[in-house]
């Protein structure tokens, strides 16, 4: 089960560290593969990832390496940095629409 975000956060990053990532990620355009994410807004590495995951750092490197996974993984992935995913969709000659996560009605699925 992933350990929730803050509680590691607190364990390996100072709070001069916690604040310049958010402004980075703050500053940043993203557009990004997973790995990417994980390197550049994340900076952790694969097994760090894994270790919040639950998962070994073998899994995270098919993960990054563009094998098909489960919305739910990639989720998984990105809240364990503390972040959200929305899923949108577009059809031909119509505007973007968000797709609601029908596990949590309460939240959208995907991102611009």
């Amino acid at each position: 089960m992933a350990k929730p975000y803050q509680e590691l956060r607190d364990k390996h990053f100072t709070p001069d560290e916690q604040a310049k990532q958010d402004a980075q990620a703050r500053e940043l355009v993203l557009d990004y593969t997973l790995g990417e994410l994980r390197k550049k807004l994340a900076q952790l590495t694969q097994a760090q990832l894994g270790e919040f995951l639950d998962v070994s750092q073998t899994q995270i490197s098919k993960y990054e390496a563009g094998g098909d996974m489960l919305l739910s993984t990639l989720r998984r992935i990105v809240e364990a940095r503390g972040g959200e995913i929305r899923v949108q969709a577009r059809l031909t000659d119509r505007d973007w629409v968000t797709l609601r996560d029908l596990s949590h009605p309460e939240k959208d699925l995907v991102s611009a």
